[in-house]
C-alpha cells in the first residue's frame, strides 16, 4: 500500500439564526468528484503545520481568512489511485460572506443519505463527527 499524502482541510463553521453552518465550495475537475461539495484544502508543504497549511489552502483557494484554526480530528481515506492522510481543522467565523463557496446548512443529526453524492466519500465521516461535535459543544 503507498504511503499517506499529508492534506490539510479547513472547515470554517458559523451559527446564524440558529442555523448551524459549513463552509463548503463547489469542486470543478475533470472527474468523479466534479460537481460535488468539498472542504478548502490541500498537500501540507515541508516544515507546515496542519494549521498552517489549513490557513494557507483556504486563502490560495478562497481568500484571506484570519483568525486561529484548531485540529478537530485526522482521517486516512483510499482513493483509487492514492491514500490520503486528512487533517482537518475548524474556525469559528461570525457572519462571513466569502467571495467563493457557500454556507451550507448542518442538521442537528446526521443522516448519512443526505450528504451521499453530495460530497466526496472521503467527507462523510468528517461531516458525521462534525455533526456530533458542533451540536454536543
Amino acid at each position: 500500500m503507498p504511503s499517506f499524502i499529508p492534506v490539510s482541510l479547513l472547515v470554517p463553521y458559523q451559527v446564524s439564526g440558529g442555523t448551524t453552518q459549513l463552509f463548503m465550495q463547489t469542486r470543478v475537475e475533470d472527474g468523479p468528484l466534479n460537481g460535488l461539495l468539498e472542504f478548502a484544502g490541500g498537500k501540507i508543504e515541508h516544515n507546515e503545520t496542519p494549521e498552517a497549511a489549513a490557513m494557507r489552502e483556504f486563502c490560495e483557494e478562497v481568500e484571506v481568512i484570519t483568525g486561529t484554526c484548531h485540529q478537530f480530528k485526522m482521517y486516512k481515506h483510499d482513493y483509487n489511485d492514492r491514500s490520503v492522510c486528512l487533517f482537518v481543522n475548524i474556525m469559528r467565523v461570525e457572519d462571513k460572506d466569502f467571495c467563493k463557496g457557500s454556507w451550507v446548512d448542518l442538521p442537528e443529526t446526521f443522516h448519512e443519505d443526505d450528504w451521499v453524492k453530495r460530497v466526496p466519500d472521503a467527507n462523510i465521516e468528517i461531516i458525521k463527527d462534525l455533526t456530533n461535535y458542533l451540536f454536543q459543544n
